[in-house]
């Protein structure tokens, strides 16, 4: 697997299918967890492999992304956390889910924020993000290939920037 997602929701779906359109990845290479039967289905379509919840297969990606609900933060963390290895970068999508909460709730330190927006699901999307420290070059590298296959990507300097982003780009197209 080089992609993981948690989530296989409008936008986890949306990036998933844009890794695929644009080549950045085999729909093999693309693991969709999501415990509704409507979201694996639909991301099956594209070909990519599904599960109901985290399993060994999540060890192999090099990037998970997690792309539930802020709600859904703590018990995706739980679920994801004893999968996770040394050499993976986590991506959140969650708003208002912070570094540290990452970081802490996870127990990873390679972990980067990114607000997307709508428009991503036709390949027009805002991806602004920030990455903790811990972020290694290779980690970015495959971060910035996940978000430009979907639309243009934007690294800020300061966390704070992402709340900013939230208001403007993550909210304004929809």
């Amino acid at each position: 697997m080089d992609f993981a997602f948690i989530g296989g929701g409008n936008m986890g779906r949306a990036l998933a299918a844009a890794l695929i359109r644009q080549g950045v990845s085999k729909p093999a290479g693309v693991l969709v967890i999501d415990p509704d039967e409507t979201a694996r289905e639909l991301s099956s379509r594209l070909g990519c492999a599904v599960a109901e919840a985290p399993d060994a297969r999540l060890a192999d990606a090099a990037v998970v992304l997690l792309a539930v609900k802020p709600q859904q933060a703590p018990a995706a963390m739980a679920a994801v956390q004893p999968r996770l290895g040394g050499g993976q970068v986590v991506v959140s999508i969650m708003a208002g889910v912070t570094l540290k909460a990452l970081q802490e709730g996870l127990h990873h330190r390679a972990v980067v924020r990114v607000m997307p927006n709508t428009p991503a699901q036709v390949g027009l999307g805002m991806n602004v993000y920030h990455a903790a420290p811990a972020v290694t070059a290779r980690q970015l590298e495959a971060v910035e290939r996940l978000l430009s296959a979907s639309g243009e990507v934007l690294a800020v300097k300061s966390e704070d920037a992402i709340d900013a982003a939230t208001a403007v780009s993550g909210s304004g197209p929809a």
